[in-house]
């Protein structure tokens, strides 16, 4: 009988304990959520759910672009193209 009242009681403080716990963790993420939305290289959501972040994905697809194209073959094609145009434009008479 002890035991059902004070299931009872406790279910009471149950609810307002995680309504209260919740309404702090929202409050929270909200806080946290806005001091990182400026660092995009941190997402603002949990473990598993980054493919939802945009910035996010949209700065580690401009970190993959970025590392391709300072790649060092591909500054050396870049640098030759460069060079063989400078020449090409030397070679013509001026109009």
């Amino acid at each position: 009988r002890v035991l059902h009242v004070v299931n009872y009681v406790l279910f009471f403080f149950n609810i307002l304990l995680g309504f209260f716990s919740c309404t702090l963790r929202i409050l929270l993420s909200v806080v946290f959520g806005t001091i990182l939305i400026p660092r995009l290289d941190r997402t603002i959501y949990m473990r598993g759910f980054e493919s939802f972040d945009r910035g996010h994905n949209t700065y580690l697809g401009m970190l993959v672009v970025d590392l391709y194209l300072t790649h060092p073959i591909l500054k050396l094609c870049v640098q030759v193209m460069l060079e063989l145009k400078v020449d090409n434009t030397h070679g013509m008479s001026p109009i």
